[in-house]
């Protein structure tokens, strides 16, 4: 009667398990931010945090996630005339 009672409960825990961890993992986000990149983080559409470059795991639901741009950029501006006072071009 012992040992039916413990095997009963070792197959109630290995069915716990083989059900239950698949939907813990659905409350498990990982975030990738690659280097120079900021992550912001939302969640449901409310600013939580600015992650750093790596991985980051957070536990939860409806996470959004957006990267910006840190890494420098040069703009190439064209040339262009500057008018003095008199409205007439500058030599240069």
């Amino acid at each position: 009667m012992n040992n039916d009672i413990i095997t009963l409960i070792a197959i109630a825990f290995a069915v716990g398990i083989i059900i239950g961890l698949p939907l813990l993992f659905k409350f498990r986000r990982a975030f990738l931010v690659p280097e120079g990149y900021a992550g912001l983080l939302y969640q449901r559409g409310k600013f939580v945090a600015m992650l750093r470059a790596g991985e980051h795991i957070r536990w939860g639901r409806k996470f959004t996630f957006g990267m910006a741009d840190l890494r420098k950029t040069s703009l190439l501006v064209a040339g262009q005339e500057v008018l003095t006072s008199a409205s007439r071009p500058a030599c240069s």
